[in-house]
């Protein structure tokens, strides 16, 4: 799922955990510990896209926001792709 961690590219990611059942905080915590690219933001209870997305926009530094839903995909390849083209 992460190999973008292996990449020493100027990005940051921030992930919101919304209260969500599965996994993925547990996953994103091990990826942070190598990773200090990684912002964790847990809610303390279901706030939803809007307010997740606006509270996830304070902590950021860059220029340029990508959003990235759960359902979604992204292939690392793309975010290379980004990233070296100057879009990032």
């Amino acid at each position: 799922m992460f190999r973008i961690y292996h990449y020493k590219i100027n990005i940051e990611i921030i992930h919101v955990d919304d209260c969500s059942t599965d996994n993925s905080l547990k996953i994103m915590e091990n990826y942070q510990k190598n990773d200090n690219r990684i912002i964790l933001l847990k809610n303390p209870y279901n706030y939803g896209k809007i307010k997740s997305r606006s509270n996830a926009v304070k902590l950021e530094k860059g220029r340029y926001i990508l959003v990235i839903d759960g359902d979604d995909g992204l292939a690392t390849r793309d975010i290379l792709n980004i990233v070296k083209d100057g879009f990032i």
